[in-house]
């Protein structure tokens, strides 16, 4: 399933180029100000969602979040007597959120990375890494 863009609306966003290629893929060069803006959306509503999980009664296990500014490492903390396994499927997001944050920083595909890890709040171990 592809999605239909009408390229003269894109176009009206001020961006900088849209070109259409051959696969039916778009590119958009963004503005140095406008990558600063989606950056900043991200990270917001990264810990919109972050605060969320945490608030979650379902995940008594998760205790704490956290991750690094290029938002390619992330540390879910869990209390491992609460830990079921399935905090690993919620970790998921994360690696959404990083994978996006660095393509619009700029990271060429083939470098873009992202960990998840699950650390024991009480050891401060990994124990579970994604």
């Amino acid at each position: 399933m592809t999605a239909e863009i009408d390229l003269a609306d894109i176009a009206e966003e001020d961006v900088e180029i849209v070109a259409e290629h051959e696969d039916g893929s778009v590119t958009i060069a963004i503005t140095p100000d406008q990558q600063l803006k989606l950056q900043y959306e991200m990270k917001e509503e990264l810990e919109s969602g972050i605060e969320e999980l945490l608030e979650e009664e379902a995940l008594d296990s998760v205790t704490d979040v956290t991750y690094n500014y290029e938002l390619t490492t992330f540390h879910m903390q869990v209390d491992p007597s609460l830990y079921t396994g399935l905090e690993v499927f919620y970790g998921a997001a994360f690696y959404i959120y990083g994978n996006m944050y660095q393509a619009i920083s700029g990271i060429p595909q083939e470098e873009i990375s992202t960990e998840v890890h699950i650390v024991d709040q009480e050891t401060g171990e990994v124990a579970v890494e994604e």
